[in-house]
Order: structure tokens, then sequence, then C-alpha cells
């Protein structure tokens, strides 16, 4: 038996209901699936929220490893202190803490992953059920993308992005990601039942979904998971049951090519020009990797890789991607690691991936190398990067000593991540209630919901800058010099909060033309190209 393919080590001893157990198989669910409808981010405001809820018992479960001497736990505090430093250095710190709007990949993020994977790492005993929620998570996300691609279907959650579907997740590439990743316990599970088991339509389902999803990334790591399984089959002397799993994939793979709604394909995508993505992510990796000799030991403070490579784009990368876009991930992991928590964050990340790895074993192993492939040119978030780390401590949970999860803990302690979880659920609510009113601005045109924005949300400059464009457009309108002038200080008001933005800095040039000083415009243009080298 090899390592991936290693069952659970220990059953959970004792009886009673596990209420601890059954909330990390929630999570695992919930994160791939939590969306709603009422908001502006439809798809990743919900799963931030669910990651809110576990931050706080991540990181007191993160303690109690530390405490009980663990290794791989002392290196991801290690991780989190560089964060912080980092943050605490970064050019807007309380933007590098939350991270910007619709990424939510600052400071509370990295915090999230080592708290996440701590608690997988006390879930002894309960891998089999976390394997199952993170496998009926995939499917049903698969279930989503084929009815978005298939059925005529008029409602919000089933729109395709750029000819691809979401599935539950917000971007495609995340949608490859999770349905590789489970493809792989799919398989797992086919392995251990006998031939011509229900799971065969799993891996039809999902296989299909990869490639639905146009991420050639999970295209291709789906393909060496498939052949990696065939080839052991074979070696078993079971030659009939490769030729089926490789038939079940065969059949996902060109049912898929059927549905007229989805016009980018993991295949259209191969076989067009593959290489206008890869150049503007190796000129960004390139670009990344200067910005990080002007800060080498902290680097640039999570969330803030635009700060490093914004102003640095070359032309041929501003021709392809757009010269209004810039990247604010490197679409690498390690490489934003590096770029934003510098040299120092990155040697203990790299010890905390190597420590976790270790004794990484069972199905949910193979779920991470795979889920974690697609990283490798995408970016991180907080839709499916948490999964992941959650998945590896799961991988390692029998393999080490257990820390109790449960009832047994010590009082204090439990009271504590009850009351930081409630905590993160207040912090979720506030985040929805704001996303949900900045919608109602956007279809209302109307300034009014973005009062309770700014009282619930954190300063993201997002919505001063909205309030702007409104108060111009009526004033335009109007021909009212006092309506320019309350627009001019809503869009200095965005400046402040974050003056790395270089749409903040275009717009405050803009109005600056239409309602202010010339001078003053000329001076925000400047500083717009500085960040935008290429911009109109």
């Amino acid at each position: 038996m090899t390592q991936l393919d290693a069952p659970d080590a220990a059953p959970i001893v004792g009886g009673g209901l596990d209420v601890a157990g059954w909330c990390l198989v929630a999570f695992a669910f919930l994160l791939p699936v939590a969306v709603w409808t009422t908001g502006y981010s439809a798809f990743l405001v919900p799963k931030t929220a669910v990651g809110l809820v576990a931050l706080g018992p991540g990181l007191v479960m993160l303690g109690r490893l530390v405490v009980r001497g663990d290794r791989t736990a002392r290196w991801a505090v290690a991780f989190l202190a560089a964060a912080t430093l980092a943050t605490l250095l970064a050019d807007e710190p309380l933007m590098a803490a939350v991270g910007t709007y619709n990424w939510f990949n600052g400071l509370w993020f990295v915090a999230l992953c080592v708290g996440v994977w701590a608690l997988g790492r006390a879930a002894r005993g309960r891998a089999r059920r976390i394997e199952t929620a993170l496998l009926l998570g995939a499917g049903v996300n698969a279930l989503w993308a084929w009815a978005a691609s298939t059925g005529k279907i008029d409602y919000v959650l089933f729109g395709l992005f750029q000819g691809r579907p979401l599935g539950l997740m917000p971007n495609p590439v995340y949608l490859g990601a999770l349905c590789v990743a489970g493809l792989w316990l799919a398989m797992g599970r086919e392995r251990a039942a006998k031939p011509w088991s229900p799971w065969l339509l799993t891996v039809v389902l999902l296989i299909g979904a990869v490639e639905l999803s146009g991420t050639r990334t999970a295209g291709a790591a789906a393909l060496v998971a498939v052949v990696w399984c065939a080839v052991r089959y074979l070696r078993r002397s079971e030659p009939t049951r490769a030729a089926v799993l490789v038939a079940a994939v065969l059949l996902g793979f060109f049912l898929a090519q059927l549905p007229a709604k989805v016009d980018d394909t993991g295949t259209s995508r191969l076989s067009g020009d593959s290489s206008r993505g890869l150049s503007g992510r190796l000129s960004t990796w390139g670009d990344a990797l200067d910005a990080v000799t002007d800060r080498p030991l902290f680097g640039f403070g999570p969330g803030r890789t635009m700060v490093a490579v914004s102003g640095r784009t070359p032309l041929a990368v501003a021709q392809t991607e757009g010269p209004q876009n810039y990247f604010t991930d490197a679409h690498n992991v390690f490489v934003e690691v590096l770029t934003t928590t510098g040299v120092i964050g990155f040697a203990a990340f790299l010890g905390w991936l190597v420590g976790a790895f270790r004794r990484s074993r069972g199905p949910l192993l193979g779920f991470v190398v795979l889920g974690g492939s697609v990283l490798l040119l995408e970016p991180t978030g907080p839709a499916f990067a948490p999964l992941l780390a959650f998945a590896l401590g799961v991988a390692a949970c029998d393999a080490v000593p257990a820390v109790d999860l449960g009832a047994r803990g010590s009082p204090w302690v439990q009271f504590l991540s009850v009351g930081l979880a409630v905590l993160g659920a207040i912090a979720g609510f506030g985040l929805m209630l704001g996303d949900a009113q900045y919608l109602d601005a956007q279809r209302e045109q109307s300034a009014a919901p973005l009062d309770v924005v700014d009282t619930v949300w954190p300063p993201w400059p997002k919505s001063p800058r909205f309030r702007a464009i409104l108060d111009h457009n009526q004033a335009d309108a109007t021909h009212d010099s006092h309506g320019g002038v309350l627009a001019l200080r809503e869009a200095r008001r965005a400046l402040d909060r974050d003056r790395a933005d270089p749409l903040s800095w275009e717009i405050v040039g803009q109005l600056e033309e239409r309602w202010g000083s010339p001078a003053r415009a000329r001076r925000a243009h400047v500083e717009t190209l500085r960040r935008l080298p290429w911009s109109p």
C-alpha cells in the first residue's frame, strides 16, 4: 500500500456526539459551496465569512500545537510572525492586514491558512468523514458547472465567466482545481470498491467539469492522475479496470465538448494561444523578483503584490493583458509569498510546508498535490487555498501525537475557541451586509446604501470611489460645481485609504481636470502612470 492510499490510522474513541469533528466536516463542505444571490460578490464573500468563523479556533489550535512542542506548528507560527511584521512595515498596514476587496488576501488570509492547517492536524480519526465532505463539495461544484453549461437557466449563479462555468467558485480556475483534487478522491474510492462501481460516474462528472472549467493546469494534473491510477491497475494485473477507468475519463472529456454555451474549454485553450497568459505570468514573476531586491527581508506586505509589480509592466504584457490591467497576485504561490513576506517569511513558509508534507499520507495528500499544482500558475485566495491547507493538516492527523479537539480539552480553550468563532461570525455578517448594500448602491446608482458599507466594512477605497463617481455624474448633469467639489472630496478620501491603488489616482486626476486644478490633475495623472505606465 502506498503512502497516498493509506487508510485512517485511528478511529475516534468514546461515545457521544463529536461536535468539534462535525464542525470540521462542515467547514470542508461549506467553503467550496457557500454562495449567495443578494451580494455584489456572490461567490467569494460568503466563503470569506466561513473562513472568518474558522480563523479564531484555528489560531487557538495552532497555539496548542506549539505548546505541545510540534515543530511544524512552530514553523507555521514563524511564518505568521514574519507576515505580521511585513504587514506592519507595509505602505498601507491596514490594507495589508485585510487585503484588497474581492481578493481578501491580506494577513488574515495567512492566519486562516495556518489556523485551519492546525485544525486539520488535530482531526485524528476524522479523516474519512472530512474526505467525504471534500468530495461532496467537489461533486456539487461539478454538477453546478454542468448545469450552467448545458441548461438555459436565467439565474445569476448559473452565469458563465468568459465563456466558462464557475461552479460555485469565484473563478473557473478554482473550479478546475477543486474538481481535479476531488477526482483523485473519487478514483481512490473507485479503487477500493468492486469493479464497475458507481464511483466511475463521479469520475465522469469531475473530469468533465475540469474540461468545462478551461483550466489548463488542472487538465494536465488530471491527465497525470489518471495515468498514475491506470498504471497501478496494470501493475496489479487488472487491465480491465484500467481500461474502464480510461473509458470513463474519455467519456467525461467528450461529453464536455457538447455544451454549446461553453466556448472556451480546456482543449480549446490549449489549442489556442496558450503563451499569452503564460507570458504575462512570467513577466509578473520577473517583476516581482526584481522588486524583492528593494525590500528583501519582509517584502511588501501580504496582499500588496500590486505595489511591487504595477509600475513595472512591460509594453508586451500591456498589449496582451490590457493597458488598464494589473496583477494583484503573483499567480504563483511561492513568488507571492516571497514578494509579500520577503526572504524571512519565505524561509519560514518553506519550513512549514516541508514539515507539513513530511508526515502526510492517504488520499488527502493526493488532493493537496493535485489541487496545489494549479496554484503554481493561478492566484491564491480564501476560496480554495485554505481548503488545501486544511486537507494537508488532516493528511497528517493520524501520523502525529493527537491533540484533543473536542469536549476533553480544557474549559478556557473551549471558551476562547467558541468566543473567537462568534466574533468571526459577526465580522462575516458585517462583510456580507456591506456587500449586499454595495450591490444595492450599484443597482440603484444611489449613494444612500454606501453609508452602511462605510460602517461595517474595513476602509477599502471602493466605497468612496464609487460615491465620487455618483457625485460627479450628478454634478455634471446639473452643472453644479459644489457637487463636483463633493466628488473630489470623496475621490481623495478613497486615495487616502490606499495611495498605491492606481484606479483612485486615475479618478482623482479626471475629477481634478473637471472640477479642480489642472496642476493637481497633472500630478495625479503622473502618479497614475507610475503605477499603470501604459494607461490611456
